[in-house]
């Protein structure tokens, strides 16, 4: 599902004033994704549950809402890249528990 957005997640970080791995990969409870953010063999991963990734991938949370939970831990280092990965919109979901 994220190597399909990744043009998208390109794109966002190209006006991103901070550090960007050359990969970054998601790992999640039913697997992980290497996501190539831009040239270069540095890599980072993080690792949120995969409801929590999701809900970030619709824009429903923001990155520092889906850190404040007890169940996902986002390196400080990590909170704005996500933020710039993944804006918070206004993400319209009928019954917003079930990603």
């Amino acid at each position: 599902m994220l190597g399909s957005v990744a043009p998208t997640l390109r794109g966002r970080v190209r006006n991103y004033n901070g550090a960007v791995p050359g990969v970054l990969t998601f790992a999640t409870d039913l697997g992980a994704t290497d996501i190539r953010l831009r040239a270069g063999s540095d890599a980072r991963t993080v690792r949120p549950p995969q409801h929590r990734l999701v809900q970030l991938l619709f824009g429903y949370l923001s990155a520092d809402q889906v850190a404040r939970s007890s169940s996902v831990r986002i390196a400080r280092r990590d909170l704005a890249l996500q933020d710039a990965l993944f804006p918070h919109g206004d993400a319209y979901c009928y019954w917003p528990d079930r990603y």
